[in-house]
């Protein structure tokens, strides 16, 4: 199986992400997270919204937590969130390729979570 976020010539084990602050005036906040912990959350991303309708895919996040609590990837990286993407939401994987839309080959699916 190949899994769709991880190269095998990855090296780097953290990321920088640029943050905005809640104050409103355009300042930035700098901070590291690992390379997992990002993976994970755009894992879960992909996992809705590959097969998505209406809402969800507007609104991912609402999807993945209580309407409202998590807008953004920012939100998401909050730590209390690990469980949920680290042990819960499993990974966007595939074994092999079709010439055209097959469920059985997408891997899993939101609606199966």
């Amino acid at each position: 199986m190949d899994n769709l976020l991880v190269s095998r010539n990855i090296t780097a084990t953290s990321i920088s992400i640029s943050i905005s602050t809640d104050d409103h005036d355009g300042a930035k906040q700098q901070k590291r997270y690992s390379l997992d912990k990002v993976l994970s959350r755009l894992n879960a991303l992909m996992v809705v919204l590959k097969t998505c309708k209406q809402r969800q895919c507007t609104h991912p996040w609402d999807t993945l937590h209580t309407p409202g609590t998590v807008g953004t990837l920012s939100d998401a990286l909050d730590q209390r969130h690990d469980e949920l993407y680290l042990a819960r939401i499993p990974q966007v994987e595939f074994d092999r390729c079709e010439e055209a839309y097959i469920p059985d080959a997408e891997g899993p699916l939101w609606d199966d979570v």
